[in-house]
């Protein structure tokens, strides 16, 4: 099964390196970096990388950045990963991915262990299939920082 993963970024260039090396690694069809409106050398990092890049002229939120890098994909399995992820791993997101191809969820969510668990809502490292997403982008509130929000609630309806 086809699986595109889609990194929303924003002035990450001290980090985005070790998340893109991850990415490529890992077992996902094509990597998409959505760089939104940064002011330094997020982009050329990205494309030096390998992903392919999405360049929004000016910082539009997460959310947005999240449904450009969507609606560049055809995949039916969406992965999104946060640009500023430190000591991730390949293995990472093809555990995050591998509950969802199988056919036992329809989201899986990451937890990083630096954060406590009750903030496992609000994390930005999931993998779903193609109509989470979909669902999720129809919502008034999948806006700025809502986006995940929303998508817990489109999985649990």
């Amino acid at each position: 099964m086809q699986v595109e993963l889609v990194i929303p970024a924003y002035n990450e260039s001290y980090r985005i390196g070790e998340v893109l090396k991850a990415a490529m690694m890992s077992d996902v069809d094509r990597v998409v970096v959505v760089d939104d409106g940064s002011t330094d050398n997020t982009a050329q990092i990205a494309a030096w990388s390998g992903a392919d890049v999405i360049q929004l002229a000016r910082n539009a939120g997460k959310a947005q950045a999240m449904l450009e890098g969507f609606h560049a994909t055809r995949a039916p399995v969406i992965v999104f990963i946060d640009a500023d992820l430190t000591g991730l791993h390949p293995w990472h997101i093809e555990d995050l991915i591998a509950p969802v191809i199988t056919g036992q969820v329809e989201m899986t969510v990451g937890q990083l262990p630096s954060l406590p668990a009750w903030m496992l809502s609000f994390s930005g490292q999931r993998a779903m299939r193609r109509w989470v997403m979909e669902a999720a982008a129809s919502q008034p509130g999948f806006v700025r920082y809502g986006a995940e929000t929303v998508l817990n609630q489109v999985t649990t309806a």
